[in-house]
């Protein structure tokens, strides 16, 4: 009888040291799980943030002053010449005319909108669209899109801002720019007329590359 109550404290004893070693190396498994789980989850979060860094460096700009892919201040693309002059009102100039400003440029601006004598954008009108703007062409440094890019603003700032970017060029023209979304910013080098962007095409429309020199400045923003 002896023996058999000593089998049997020795049989219980060993099943509970198998149990609590199940369980211990569960809780192990369990706690590599919850850590790689949370690493997933850092890197996640990580990846999000760099997607998201544009907007999360978006800043407050007066609303009459924005830029954005669907105009510029109160006009808006798809506005009549007639109701921009109306929302203009009489603090604003606007000349009709070609008006290029910018070197190399391909393109002519119908409207010419200035303010005390400073030009503040050009607009493109269709004609063919009972002269509905179409675009525009910023130069004033005080209109800025919500990411806080302007007028005057150097490409090292711009690719702080926007890492994402990408450069190009107009057919035909020398002229680059930086695509974003429906709004470019028109570039140009601070010294001498050497391509900014590291284009792999000779052709006269380069593929766009993130691959750019930062020795320049934002000379014009466009919403096409």
């Amino acid at each position: 009888m002896k023996y058999t109550y000593t089998y049997l404290f020795t049989t219980i004893l060993c099943i509970c040291l198998i149990g609590c070693g199940d369980v211990k190396e569960e809780k192990t498994i369990q706690e590599i799980q919850e850590e790689r789980a949370e690493e997933e989850e850092s890197d996640d979060k990580a990846t999000t943030e760099v997607e998201k860094s544009d907007e999360k460096r978006q800043v407050d700009i007066p609303k009459a002053q924005l830029i954005t892919e669907k105009g510029v201040g109160m006009l808006s693309i798809g506005m009549s010449v007639d109701a921009m002059k109306e929302t203009l009102g009489e603090t604003y100039t606007i000349e009709e005319g070609v008006f290029p400003p910018v070197p190399g440029d391909v393109f002519d601006d119908n409207y010419k909108v200035s303010k005390e004598g400073k030009t503040i954008m050009g607009v493109f009108v269709s004609t063919e669209d009972n002269d509905k703007i179409v675009g525009f062409r910023v130069y004033a440094p005080s209109y800025k899109t919500s990411k806080g890019i302007h007028v005057g603003m150097s490409l090292a700032k711009v690719k702080e801002i926007a890492p994402r970017l990408m450069i190009t060029s107009a057919i035909g023209s020398t002229q680059e720019y930086l695509q974003d979304g429906r709004i470019n910013y028109v570039v140009k080098p601070d010294i001498g007329n050497d391509p900014l962007g590291e284009y792999e095409s000779t052709d006269a429309h380069p593929m766009p590359t993130n691959d750019y020199s930062t020795n320049g400045t934002v000379q014009a923003i466009e919403i096409m």
